[in-house]
């Protein structure tokens, strides 16, 4: 089932791919007598986040690549990896889709776009200006080139029309949608407590 997610900063969206390679190799394949590593990759927007991902990552076990360190062609290094991370623009190049289409990574068994927000808000330009990422506008060519795999998107900002024109452009028919408040009451109280004492001091 498609998932997108809209969580607030510092909940950790990250760790919900983090995980999700071992978690789908345990649930999917423990019991088979050819046991595999699961597959997930992830669109990413920003290159620094995504380098800061694959250190963190790799770190704590997870294999994990950006397709700047890697080759398209070389399936034999691939197969090592359980999360790849890349930017629209690189998935959707000639060389990464000929391996969506007919090599390892088409085994991939979930697409993640991370900051999903950004396929709506940079896939257009303004008032005749360019687009300032227009192949975000095209994310959704990879489920046809996965056969349709799995979907999460996660941002931490998407109102209800933001939410319903990412479906539509990612293709999320019976989807769930996970939505948690950025409202933190503690911090509330904090505040006025601090305008409080502005106030009155």
């Amino acid at each position: 089932m498609d998932v997108l997610a809209v969580l607030p900063t510092g909940y950790g969206k990250s760790i919900i791919y983090q995980i999700l390679p071992k978690v789908i190799s345990e649930l999917r394949y423990n019991h088979t007598v050819d046991r595999k590593t699961a597959t997930v990759i992830v669109v990413s927007p920003l290159e620094q986040i995504r380098k800061q991902q694959v250190e963190r990552l790799n770190t704590r076990g997870i294999k994990s690549a950006s397709l700047d360190d890697v080759k398209a062609s070389d399936d034999t290094t691939l197969c090592e990896f359980e999360v790849f991370f890349g930017s629209a623009e690189q998935w959707l190049s000639d060389k990464w889709v000929r391996n969506l289409k007919y090599g390892y990574v088409n085994e991939t068994e979930v697409l993640v776009v991370d900051e999903v927000h950004t396929i709506q808000t940079w896939r257009s330009g303004k008032k005749g200006k360019a687009a300032f990422r227009r192949a975000l506008g095209h994310v959704n060519d990879l489920r046809s080139l996965l056969g349709n795999i799995p979907v999460l998107g996660l941002t931490a900002t998407a109102d209800k029309y933001m939410r319903q024109k990412l479906c539509k452009l990612l293709n999320l028919k019976e989807h769930k949608e996970i939505l948690i408040s950025p409202n933190r009451q503690n911090l509330q109280l904090q505040m006025l407590i601090r305008i409080f004492h502005a106030l009155t001091g």
